[in-house]
């Protein structure tokens, strides 16, 4: 299994949400570059899952960045009325240790 460290992780939740929606971002690197992961679903719900590749770290950044930016924005125009705000503790940056 390849090896990959987390740089970054933010665990959003929707307070207002009948099924506790939750959606997390995390940024890993990898040998050949960077993956931008989403997860997101209900407490009870399936998980639905996203990955996008980018190879240098500020290009995987600017995608993290665009993605937080659009699911915590007050004014965000989507159909659904979700509106995300950072879970517990807030953002969480893992720095060490490697995770497959």
């Amino acid at each position: 299994m390849e090896e990959s460290r987390v740089i970054r992780n933010v665990e959003l939740e929707d307070q207002a949400s009948p099924r506790s929606a939750r959606y997390a971002i995390r940024l890993r690197q990898l040998a050949e570059g960077y993956v931008v992961e989403t997860v997101w679903g209900g407490a009870l719900d399936r998980k639905h899952f996203e990955s996008y590749f980018r190879p240098t770290l500020v290009a995987a950044q600017e995608k993290f960045e665009r993605i937080l930016t659009a699911k915590t924005s007050p004014s965000r125009c989507r159909s659904s009325r979700r509106r995300y705000r950072l879970s517990g503790d807030g953002e969480q940056l893992v720095l060490t240790g490697v995770m497959a």
